[in-house]
């Protein structure tokens, strides 16, 4: 187990040593935290059972020979990892506040707009106008892994594992942003002041059974959405600019869409926005930290090895 997160060999350590981390920092804070989380037991149980899943998909991972298959398995540990993480968030974003904190949000949106933004925008609702803004924020979903393609056909596995760690690195700032600032968002916090009713055709089905079936209360700052889809943006501008000029509109109506489509408040999409920047300016210098820590602790456990290496 040692060599699959300590390997030169293994591309991928550093990506799952980052999810490793994430189930660890959520075991954490639910002993430290037990009386805020309903279902404690449970909760405990379910992230033990991930962790040894995680682990055990992991170590099978790392013994793939094949590139491509390889890629393809480690592509997809990630991006379901990730989508099932985020429902487990759900039991832990009251650790700090005892309530949600969108009226914050709201009175920016009033002191800038004169009203919470996807309110005003009731006023320019149409089925057209919101089936196109829902097939951007669907197209999120296989934007994800159509990135990881283009992203693999242009630097192989160097330039994937790039992607895949930024990505991850992203996700779990947005998980940390849900417990440090919890926001419902609109249609749990004030799903009365709707008077425009959002329809459309086929992408919109998709967008609401996506909302009724998969979102939750919170999961809200940063957006998730606005995160991922700058870090698809930046990794598409650096391998292949063709790409990133092809779906730069689709992202932007993405943006747009979060408000619109009221999933988000202004502060979240911008927040999210932030956040997919942040990961990106500074995965280099995560990646460095990760590596220190990989040596401290080959040196604690294989100090001969280590002290003949540096000999040689």
């Amino acid at each position: 187990m040692e060599n699959t997160f300590q390997n030169k060999d293994n591309t991928y350590s550093n990506i799952n040593l980052l999810i490793i981390s994430l189930i660890v920092l959520y075991l954490s804070l639910g002993v430290l935290f037990k009386t805020s989380i309903n279902n404690f037991p449970e909760t405990i149980l379910e992230l033990t059972i991930l962790l040894i899943v995680s682990i055990i998909i992991i170590r099978v991972i790392h013994l793939i020979r094949m590139k491509s298959l390889k890629s393809i398995a480690q592509t997809s540990f990630v991006l379901l990892f990730f989508a099932y993480f985020f429902g487990l968030t759900s039991k832990f974003q009251l650790l700090l506040h005892n309530e949600w904190m969108d009226k914050n949000l709201i009175d920016v949106d009033q002191s800038i707009f004169g009203s919470e933004l996807s309110l005003l925008l009731q006023n320019y609702i149409t089925p057209y106008l919101t089936e196109a803004m829902m097939f951007a924020y669907v197209l999120y979903l296989p934007l994800l892994i159509f990135t990881a393609v283009i992203v693999y056909k242009s630097a192989g596995q160097k330039g994937l594992t790039e992607y895949l760690f930024v990505l991850s690195l992203t996700y779990i700032f947005c998980y940390i942003g849900f417990i440090l600032f919890p926001v419902a968002s609109q249609m749990y916090f004030m799903p009365d002041k709707y008077s425009v009713s959002l329809k459309g055709g086929l992408f919109t089905y998709f967008a609401e059974y996506i909302r009724h079936n998969l979102h939750f209360r919170g999961g809200s700052l940063p957006s998730p959405h606005c995160a991922a889809a700058t870090v698809i943006l930046w990794a598409c501008y650096k391998y292949n600019r063709t790409i990133f000029f092809v779906i730069l509109p689709s992202v932007i109506l993405l943006y747009i869409s979060t408000v619109y489509g009221r999933f988000h408040y202004l502060l979240d999409s911008i927040t999210g926005i932030i956040t997919g920047f942040l990961a990106v300016i500074i995965y280099p210098f995560v990646i460095k930290i990760i590596d220190l820590t990989k040596t401290f602790f080959k040196c604690v456990l294989n100090p001969v090895s280590v002290v003949n290496s540096l000999s040689e």
